[in-house]
């Protein structure tokens, strides 16, 4: 098998949080790193690569260009890159690297999978007092894995196949639900499902009757027949939309799917506004999608005003800047 050549470009978070992932690659033989290429000419990150300007990289030999960045950045460095003439071939993103690499079929995906049902049977396990440690539980979602998108502590495991969250504010969450008597849950918007499979978890170590229902509009959960094994409590419904369980009671109720106002404030309408004990929104800081009639962050702020007489509460490591966790008590 052809060893590839890379340049990765782009030395932030993005790049910080996937050199798990480039350092197995290295370790399988499937890639070498040439070199990193950065506007940062001391941005001395690997002792045996050379940092590259713009300038430098066709003076270089090399196969493909992984962009390790996000959103406008990385749109930014596409176009540097075509305007040196490179052909769309040889670019590539790291998640589409990561995809092609790191898939399923891999002994690095089976690894993943094996550590995070470790982790929940753990949970399952655990103590009320574990469960409720901030440390604890800080511990236990750094080893179960946290999606690459951001640089989140020297200790934490980061991989393809991780949530998408913020590990101490869903630590606070985590703490929080685990003291919750609940007998029914839905979930508006599961994806993956690798947050989901988490709070199941905790949620099912004090309510063994539980059952917790997965809601989303495709079916992307990842090896769901195998964390079933271990939470039975699972209901996946999908296809679903939350218009599908309008008025439906249950005692918790989170909401992650789509987040423009439109779609968020209808979660909430059809679904939320009816949970016995806590409605809790995913990204009520996440300004990135304001463009979307006021997104998720317009949706909380109406949520928290036309409900003055509960208790809320946000869990956040950016407060007003990105992500972030609100909880409506009922």
């Amino acid at each position: 098998m052809a060893v590839d050549r890379v340049l990765i470009w782009g030395t932030g978070n993005v790049y910080y949080a996937n050199c798990q992932l480039f350092e197995y690659l290295e370790r399988q033989g499937r890639m070498q790193i040439v070199a990193l290429v950065t506007k940062d000419k001391n941005a001395a990150i690997r002792d045996d690569c050379p940092v590259l300007s713009k300038n430098e990289v066709l003076s270089y030999e090399w196969d493909i260009i992984i962009i390790a960045a996000l959103g406008e950045m990385a749109e930014s460095i596409r176009k540097d890159i075509c305007q040196l003439g490179i052909g769309s071939a040889r670019i590539t993103s790291v998640w589409e690297y990561a995809k092609k690499h790191a898939g399923m079929d891999t002994d690095y995906y089976k690894q993943t999978v094996t550590r995070q049902v470790n982790i929940l049977r753990q949970i399952l396990s655990a103590s009320d007092e574990e469960v409720s440690n901030f440390e604890w539980m800080c511990a236990r979602i750094r080893e179960y894995g946290i999606f690459p998108f951001r640089k989140q502590g020297e200790d934490t495991i980061y991989t393809q196949y991780g949530m998408m969250q913020v590990v101490e504010e869903f630590a606070g969450l985590c703490c929080y639900i685990s003291k919750l008597d609940v007998q029914s849950a839905i979930e508006i918007g599961v994806n993956a499902g690798k947050s989901s499979y988490i709070m199941c978890a905790l949620l099912s170590r004090r309510n063994r009757g539980l059952k917790y229902v997965c809601v989303d509009i495709y079916d992307v959960m990842d090896s769901f027949d195998i964390y079933h094994t271990v939470l039975p409590a699972l209901d996946k419904q999908i296809p679903t939309t939350s218009k599908d369980y309008i008025g439906k009671s249950y005692d918790f109720v989170f909401i992650d799917a789509d987040h423009s106002y439109d779609a968020s404030i209808m979660d909430w309408n059809n679904v939320g506004q009816f949970a016995r004990k806590v409605t809790c929104f995913h990204d009520v800081y996440a300004h990135e999608y304001d463009d979307q009639n006021g997104g998720v962050v317009r949706t909380w702020k109406e949520v928290v005003a036309s409900t003055k007489d509960k208790k809320h509460t946000v869990f956040s490591s950016y407060p007003d800047q990105w992500m972030g966790i609100g909880v409506v008590e009922h």
